[in-house]
């Protein structure tokens, strides 16, 4: 039988991986200016949705690869 760690592990990766992706659509939307913000503040905001979003996916699949 597997651990119950394991499974919350699991599953709070799939999440950061969903949360990942998401930031990395909001981070597409303000390099294609779409949304309402000012010009230097769309590119500072599409540089952290990006990393944001990097770093969702990595750590998400690191959680969802790890073995316990």
């Amino acid at each position: 039988m597997t651990e119950p760690r394991a499974g919350h592990a699991r599953l709070v990766g799939k999440l950061l991986a969903l949360s990942g992706l998401f930031m990395l659509g909001v981070a597409f939307a303000a390099w294609l200016r779409w949304l309402p913000y000012a010009e230097g503040t769309m590119n500072t905001l599409a540089k952290v949705f990006a990393a944001t979003g990097v770093i969702d996916l990595v750590l998400g699949f690191f959680l969802m690869s790890r073995n316990n």
